[in-house]
């Protein structure tokens, strides 16, 4: 109820909140009841597939533009919304340890969000071809961050980020 009620909001960091106060928060469909428009929304907690939440995140792709998440369990169903849904995102933050299968990697390989400026890559990093994958889709970042990143070249995989200017690779 207090946050259906809060017409302006335009940021939404929900972090360190459990299963139980995720699955209270979208126990109803709430997507009806906001005014709201975020351009700003971070979330940490598991995102199993959830109906209302769904509803909710995919209510508010148009207007978001910087787009955290930052849980390592996430229902692929996510990944997709966010890669199809969220065309005016500048700033994404993402996990990727185990994101892709073979069959994923061929559903999301088309996608294109070509407003994206800034990429972080969370997570291990380990698996060329879902870090090729995904950073095929955001052809025009300029900023690229990935923690954990190990056991692979990236020739072959940047030239074709022309306006990339800052890359930090950690670990």
């Amino acid at each position: 109820d207090f946050l259906c009620r809060q017409d302006s909001l335009e940021e939404l960091i929900l972090h360190g909140w459990s299963e139980m106060v995720f699955k209270c928060l979208f126990a109803s469909d709430i997507t009806e009841t906001i005014q709201f428009k975020l351009k700003k929304f971070s979330l940490e907690c598991e995102m199993c597939f959830h109906v209302n939440f769904s509803k909710f995140f995919r209510s508010q792709a148009s207007t978001i533009k910087e787009l955290a998440i930052l849980s390592y369990n996430i229902n692929f169903h996510y990944y997709r919304v966010i890669l199809n849904q969220f065309q005016h995102l500048q700033k994404l933050i993402l996990p990727i340890d185990w994101a892709l299968t073979d069959e994923r990697a061929r559903d999301i390989e088309n996608c294109k969000v070509k407003s994206l400026k800034e990429l972080e890559l969370v997570g291990g990093n380990e698996d060329i071809a879902t870090f090729k994958t995904i950073i095929n889709i955001f052809p025009n970042i300029d900023t690229l961050k990935c923690e954990n990143f190990t056991y692979f070249a990236l020739h072959g995989i940047l030239e074709n980020l022309h306006n990339l200017s800052y890359i930090k690779l950690e670990n």
